[in-house]
């Protein structure tokens, strides 16, 4: 069932672009139509639609690429949008990003300038690719972070600006696509190299490797073992040749006999 949807998501690709430009609509009427973001019910439902029409647009990506790729830079993205909300909340009211939001948005255009220039690298200079990639995703996700630490600071309040307590479907869907624009630069990776699966196929072509060479090696080191310490062998029954056998043997220095015990005197008979 899962290679059925994966060859249907393949063939008909141009399905995910409908849904993904149906959900940017709705998020455009969503932000700036603010009645209708105090509807209850219409706000989760249009929210819910939105959600769930950008995880379908991601399926034309997700056909392509494999499961253990896919869940593992998926926990990378998830790990960094956890540690810079963390930040962003925790930081102290001195370091307040809502108050200097003018500064951030230079840095950003500062980064989105370096990254547009190396992406056109990446595709003129095919050289390049992997790097001139990897360091305009870097640019990228440091922007997109900078912006996911300045939304935790206007969702959780005490700030400069702050966003009001019945915008929280709004600010979720906003960290929702801050995610999305992370997640969405892995698949350069997921696609090319596969790079969790050649991980474990390097790891276990190592190992079987090493297993196989030590199979080979065994029998010739227990060949190399016996030449080089051999048995001795039993000595055959009997006296060893080296050995002289009791007829060749020289007789012993006879032992000197005790001499004969004299003869009492004989006693007087007159006595």
């Amino acid at each position: 069932m899962l290679e059925t949807a994966r060859d249907i998501f393949k063939d008909y690709y141009y399905i995910c672009f409908i849904t993904f430009a149906l959900a940017i609509l709705l998020f455009i009427i969503f932000i700036f139509y603010e009645r209708l973001r105090f509807i209850n019910g219409v706000n989760f439902v249009v929210s819910f639609l939105i959600v769930e029409l950008q995880i379908i647009s991601l399926f034309a990506l997700v056909a392509r690429v494999y499961l253990a790729d896919l869940l593992f830079f998926f926990g990378i993205c998830a790990l960094l949008m956890v540690i810079f909300l963390i930040i962003g909340a925790v930081l102290p009211r001195k370091i307040d990003l809502t108050l200097d939001v003018a500064i951030l948005f230079i840095l950003g255009f500062i980064f989105l300038i370096v990254a547009v220039f190396l992406l056109m690298v990446k595709f003129v200079i095919p050289k390049t690719s992997t790097y001139a990639y990897l360091f305009a995703e870097i640019f990228i996700s440091i922007m997109i972070l900078l912006f996911v630490m300045y939304h935790a600071q206007t969702i959780n309040g005490s700030r400069f600006a702050e966003m009001r307590l019945n915008d929280a479907l709004l600010g979720s869907l906003i960290l929702f696509h801050d995610f999305l624009i992370i997640y969405w630069l892995t698949f350069y990776w997921q696609f090319t190299f596969n790079t969790f699966n050649n991980l474990i196929g390097h790891s276990k072509g190592s190992a079987d490797a090493t297993t196989e060479s030590f199979e080979d090696q065994t029998p010739e080191d227990s060949e190399d073992t016996t030449s080089e310490s051999p048995v001795e062998d039993t000595p055959p029954a009997g006296p060893h040749p080296a050995e002289p056998t009791p007829a060749d043997a020289q007789p012993a220095d006879p032992q000197p006999e005790d001499p004969p015990l004299a003869d009492p005197p004989p006693q007087n008979q007159n006595q």
